[in-house]
């Protein structure tokens, strides 16, 4: 009894040694370090929409191992746009950038859409750096998402993957609420953590709802839904493409899961924020998204995330939390 005692508080001295050194890591990491970046959390959302200094370009050139990135400096009319489609975000998400966002950063040549990146200031304190492709400004969501979903797939002139939503907002639109979603997520600890990188500063907890009978851990759903993983997909070019013949057989798959699109099957933090995007895209825009496979030029495959019942019933979660 006694040595059980014993090693029963060594393993709690260990645990909690780990989640010291693990915090302290995150702290003393310089892309961590908010003086790193140029921002300011006080002035309005639309005075932190500024062009990154040197540090922030060769962080982010470092993290996708290219040097194709630069700064993008958006003009009156971009940021007047910017704030238009910012006002049309959930008050709640509204209210978290007012408060936590240090700089918004908008990136030449960037592979993804967007990113959010998780900095400290002397007081340890949590604020946000956003990045977006300068191209939200130019696409509407249905051009962009299509190109997303066709980028995990090796080119095929037989199969066509095609994204339509019934909506000519910009892609720009999708890109916030997907990353203020992360950021929502980040403070109300919707899954446990957004980064396995951030876990150590979290105190976890398994049981939330909306991780709850579908993930395992961060990017292992539970084997009934996990039919993605055995192909190493990744997207935006961020990794080895795939045949695109599978893409009917992934997206049949998708179809018996509760995830809203192959992105969200990634990690339950990329299931969050895609999910939540459909879901406010259709409840209060009426944005219906649907993708379709055509194979020699017959419809093959549907998907609509709003006409999936596993979906839909995950939709309830919402309507607690954003009330």
């Amino acid at each position: 009894m006694k040595k059980q005692y014993l090693f029963s508080i060594i393993f709690i001295l260990l645990i909690m040694s780990c989640n010291t050194t693990g915090h302290n890591n995150v702290l003393n990491n310089p892309y961590k370090k908010i003086e790193n970046y140029n921002g300011n959390v006080s002035l309005y959302i639309k005075d932190r929409i500024i062009g990154p200094n040197q540090f922030v370009i060769n962080r982010i050139n470092q993290m996708d191992v290219t040097d194709m990135y630069s700064g993008y400096e958006l003009t009156d009319i971009e940021k007047n746009t910017f704030m238009e489609y910012y006002d049309l975000l959930p008050e709640t998400y509204k209210n978290i950038m007012k408060e936590k966002i240090y700089a918004i950063y908008f990136i030449n040549n960037f592979k993804g859409a967007g990113m959010v990146d998780c900095v400290f200031d002397g007081n340890n304190n949590a604020y946000m750096i956003l990045f977006f492709n300068r191209e939200l400004l130019n696409k509407t969501i249905s051009e962009w998402i299509e190109y997303r979903d066709n980028s995990s797939f090796t080119n095929n002139e037989n199969i066509n993957i095609e994204a339509s939503f019934n909506t000519d907002y910009l892609a720009l639109l999708f890109g916030l609420l997907h990353e203020t979603s992360h950021i929502y997520d980040f403070y109300h600890n919707i899954t446990p953590y957004i980064d396995p990188f951030l876990m150590n500063i979290y105190k976890i907890d398994y049981s939330k709802h909306f991780i709850q009978n579908i993930w395992d851990d961060f990017k292992k759903p539970k084997n009934i839904y996990d039919f993605l993983s055995i192909y190493k997909i990744s997207f935006y070019d961020l990794g080895n493409k795939i045949d695109k013949e599978l893409s009917m057989e992934l997206y049949e798959n998708l179809i018996n899961t509760p995830f809203s699109s192959l992105y969200g099957s990634a990690s339950w933090a990329e299931d969050f924020a895609e999910t939540y995007t459909y879901y406010y895209l259709n409840k209060y825009f009426g944005i219906r998204y649907e993708l379709k496979i055509y194979k020699d030029s017959e419809l093959n495959v549907i998907y609509c995330p709003n006409d999936n019942p596993l979906v839909v019933e995950r939709y309830r979660f919402f309507e607690k939390i954003y009330k």
